[in-house]
Parts: structure tokens; sequence; C-alpha cells
């Protein structure tokens, strides 16, 4: 049973509860109608016969329907169910839903219905888009550096980590968590041959995580993501950005700075990332094992 679901994770990191979006796959049917005429007739074993042994045949219009024993397969066991039911034991019930249209009672990797693609580059029918903060006690440390005559220490400060998206690749299963992270100031001390300078600097830095999702084909043109693949997440700090307008006066010390503060905060930074990339890889394996998430293969457009 694959319904539209929205499903908050609470907790996946200090702060955060991001929500995450599961799609839309089945539609009412009667299990045993192959060919979707409103009837279980001698046509519906044929209709499943034809499309597993004949090449060329259509696609099922539904494969629930198909499967007549919801055993979560499509195969001769579902034909022979149904003309033993039709022809020699009708005491031995379809399973539900039967009688009347009904949404399929029981968890499979089949469904009935279409995989609408609402972007390509995003999973249609999953995921779609994580926001959130996180707060880093402590992500500057208390530091000193000395380059070119130019002596800064600096002192520890709190950062804030954005979490902006969550995108998909369709074409290689593949997935990238982008966000950005900073202190909005960071008190230091520069001391510059005998020019002392205090000041607060801002610093941003902007960080990815990318992986890969395992994925399984449940429709044509549609997959299932059933988890995200061991080992394959790799963070990366990117973009480090300095900025001394609270420090005024500085002239050409100022490029100095900036060259020192960008290897101070990437190197603040890198250690913090594995630690946000297993709750993220974690809360995505909670969604994945509790909802399918039925994406568009981007080969069918």
């Amino acid at each position: 049973m694959r319904r539209v679901l929205i499903l908050s994770i609470a907790t996946l990191l200090t702060g955060f509860t991001p929500a995450l979006t599961a799609g839309l796959i089945d539609q009412p049917f009667l299990r045993g109608d192959v060919n979707q005429d409103g009837d279980l007739d001698l046509a519906d074993p044929i209709a499943t016969l034809n499309f597993l042994f004949l090449p060329g045949s259509a696609p099922l219009p539904c494969d629930d329907a198909a499967d007549a024993n919801d055993d979560g397969t499509i195969d001769c066991a579902d034909t022979i169910f149904t003309l033993i039911f039709l022809f020699l034991d009708s005491t031995n019930p379809i399973p539900p839903p039967y009688g009347e249209l009904g949404e399929d009672p029981t968890f499979d990797l089949i469904g009935c219905g279409t995989v609408t693609c609402v972007d390509e580059t995003v999973v249609a029918a999953g995921l779609s888009i994580i926001t959130g903060t996180v707060p880093l006690p402590g992500v500057i440390p208390a530091q000193m550096f000395e380059q070119s005559g130019v002596t800064i220490e600096t002192s520890a400060a709190d950062a804030e980590l954005s979490v902006d998206a969550v995108t998909y690749d369709a074409a290689t299963h593949t997935f990238t968590v982008t966000g950005s992270a900073g202190a909005p100031v960071v008190p230091v001390t520069i001391t510059a041959f005998t020019i002392n300078v205090s000041c607060n600097v801002a610093i941003t830095v902007d960080w990815s995580l990318t992986g890969s999702f395992d994925t399984i084909s449940v429709a044509p043109g549609a997959s299932e993501i059933i988890g995200v693949t061991p080992g394959s997440v790799v963070p990366a700090v990117t973009n480090p950005v300095a900025d001394f307008s609270r420090c005024p006066g500085l002239g050409l010390i100022s490029g100095i700075l900036n060259g020192i503060f960008a290897t101070i905060i990437e190197d603040a930074l890198a250690p913090i990332l594995p630690t946000i990339e297993g709750p993220v890889s974690d809360a995505l394996d909670a969604l994945i094992g509790t909802v399918p998430l039925i994406v568009c293969d981007a080969s069918e457009g």
C-alpha cells in the first residue's frame, strides 16, 4: 500500500526536524481483474499469460490486480489460482481487495498506477527538500597563527549549520545534501609589527554530503529507493569566507588575514562533517524503511 504521506523525522540532529514527502503509486483496484474491465473472468488469466509469455505485450494496467494470490509477484501461479477459483473451487477466495475496489492491504514491491514526475532532478514522489539549522557549539576553536609577520589569536566561537536542500539525480541514483555553516562573529586579536587590533570577524563556509541510493525497479520507468549505499557518503567543505569588515584600517594586511582564516575555517569544520554524515544517512534510511519512496527514472523522462 503506497499512499501520499508526509513524514517528519524528529531529532534528526539537535534542533533540526525536517519533513520529507513520500509519494503516490497505488490506485484502488479489484484483485484478479487483470484487464481492468470490472469483472473477474477467463479473460483475466489469459491477459496475465499474454503479458508473461508474448514478446511485445503491453504493460499491465495494474500490476497489483494481476497478483491474484497476493504473494508480491506476477507469475503462472496467479493464473492457476484464478482458474481454480473460477472453475474448480470458488470457496478459496481471492485475497482483498475483491468484490469492490480497494487498496492493497499487503506491503509488497508492486503497485497499481503510474508515477508522475514533477522534476527530473528531484525524487518526484519521494524526497524533495529538507531544511533546518543545527547549532554546533565551539566549532571554531581558540587558536593562534603567525604568517608574514602577522599574529592572529582567535577565541572559541559557536557556529550554526544550515541544511538547505536534499536533491536527487534520477540518472545515477545519487543524492546531495547541501548547506552552509559559520559563526556570526569570531573575536580575534591581531598583532602586525607594532600595531595591535582587536575586532570581530564574520565567517562562513559551504558544505555538502553526496552519496548513492540503492534502488530496485518496481514499474516501467520507476524505481523504489530501498536504502543509502553503505560507505558512499562523501563530505566536502568549500568556499570558506572571512569578513573583516568589522576590522577597519587593516589595509594590505586584510588579504593575508583572509588567506589565514580560510584555512582556519576549513580545518575547523572538516572534522564536524562526519558527525553530520551519520545522522543524515540514518535518517534517510529510517524514512526509506518506513514508507516506499518511488522515483522516476531519468531515462524514461
